[in-house]
């Protein structure tokens, strides 16, 4: 599975467990937040002013899942 916006924090989090490293590291609230399973990776990003691209590189790097181009 490939880490992408629209995934929800829950579904990260349940396929890949090591995620919770960087959204801790991101400093967000979202490891236990009783809304992960309705937050998107986008609205995460959105709420705590990331950028998308910086939330989907540092889960990436931290689950070590290929980026489409490195496939």
């Amino acid at each position: 599975m490939e880490i992408h916006a629209s995934l929800t924090v829950q579904e990260t989090l349940q396929t890949f467990p090591q995620a919770a490293e960087a959204f801790l590291a991101l400093r967000t609230d979202c490891v236990g937040c009783s809304l992960e399973r309705f937050c998107t990776l986008e609205e995460v990003a959105q709420a705590y002013g990331l950028s998308l691209e910086t939330l989907l590189q540092r889960l990436s790097e931290v689950v070590q899942v290929p980026h489409k181009e490195d496939a």
